[in-house]
């Protein structure tokens, strides 16, 4: 038992992103209303487990026990970006700085982010920034600027930045886990998770 295991991908039917505003909104009868943050925005995901042989089956239930509920984190990646790491090919990024909704990395050749793109990388503390990239800055020869959300974390000293195969720690909401074990059809399983960040050692 670890945390920050990867979470088992064989049967996974989909993992659905969400990026969950922490905010609340007030409404007026003359139709005004006020929005109200209540603190960063973080990823919610929903995993769906289908057509599971009971090795595959067992292995998961396995996983999420080692979670011990909401106590041990895990890995996951987003599915539909996937791309080669940054820093595979020679291409590592030669550095990466944050300030206020901004990330600014500057590579080894002139590749650029397009909004959609998610990025990732270490943090402080064992943790995992993971976002998505909203808009561009500016992008001058290796050096992309890049508006994210939700807002990013002080990058570790070896940041080990990604793109697009972006992935972050997550912990599990226990009382989501939904586990579906019939006589005449294979196995599945749903189940939520929300990002975790570390922010100290």
């Amino acid at each position: 038992m670890s945390a920050g295991e990867l979470i088992p991908t064989t049967g996974l039917k989909q993992c659905i992103w969400k990026l969950e505003q922490r905010q609340t909104k007030q409404y007026s009868r003359n139709g005004s209303s006020q929005v109200i943050k209540l603190g960063e925005a973080f990823w919610v995901l929903r995993f769906e487990f289908e057509n599971m042989t009971d090795a595959n089956f067992r292995a998961l239930t396995a996983f999420l026990s080692r979670r011990k509920g909401a106590i041990v984190s895990f890995s996951a990646y987003r599915p539909d970006r996937i791309k080669a790491l940054l820093h595979s090919d020679g291409n590592a990024p030669s550095a990466l700085t944050v300030s206020g909704d901004e990330v600014t990395v500057t590579m080894n050749n002139s590749e650029a982010f397009s909004p959609g793109d998610m990025i990732s990388y270490a943090a402080g503390a064992g943790g995992r920034y993971v976002g998505e990239v909203l808009s561009i800055t500016s992008h001058v020869t290796n050096t992309t600027v890049a508006v994210v959300e939700p807002a990013p974390v002080a990058a570790h000293a070896t940041h080990d930045a990604q793109t697009e195969a972006a992935w972050g720690l997550f912990t599990l909401e226990p009382d989501s886990i939904m586990l579906s074990e019939p006589f005449d059809i294979t196995k599945r399983a749903t189940f939520t998770a929300r990002q975790v960040e570390p922010q100290s050692a």
